[in-house]
């Protein structure tokens, strides 16, 4: 599995399977966001579904703040008929209805990559 191969972008700052403080170098995406690691991911993805009835289990995380639970997931099931289409990056907060941030998760990079050129 490739995630297991990155495992995110505070694999520095895990140990015995808790995040701690985020490394510096970890915490470069908008927002205050970090890279889940696997685990993470798959924790996330557990409390998103246990957030109530508008939840689907198609929403995969694979960002969150680094210090709240508020981040992106990727809507896996949006855009699936009659040609596959990318799934859109979409922000959750707890209490609110998630929102379309990206149409998909390059053009997410892209804003990214474009942000750290300007700083």
């Amino acid at each position: 599995m490739r995630l297991q191969l990155n495992t995110g972008s505070t694999a520095k700052d895990v140990l015995e399977g808790r995040l701690y403080q985020p490394h510096p170098d970890s915490v470069f995406l908008p927002g205050n966001n970090v890279f889940l690691h696997f685990r993470q991911v798959a924790g996330v993805y557990r409390d998103l579904l246990a957030g109530g009835s508008n939840r689907q289990p198609e929403w995969v995380p694979f960002t969150q703040r680094s210090d709240a639970p508020y981040g992106y997931f990727l809507d896996t099931g949006a855009g699936s008929a009659p040609a596959p289409a990318p799934a859109p990056v979409m922000y959750f907060a707890e209490a609110a209805l998630p929102k379309l941030v990206f149409p998909a998760l390059a053009d997410s990079l892209e804003a990214t990559a474009t942000s750290r050129k300007q700083e």
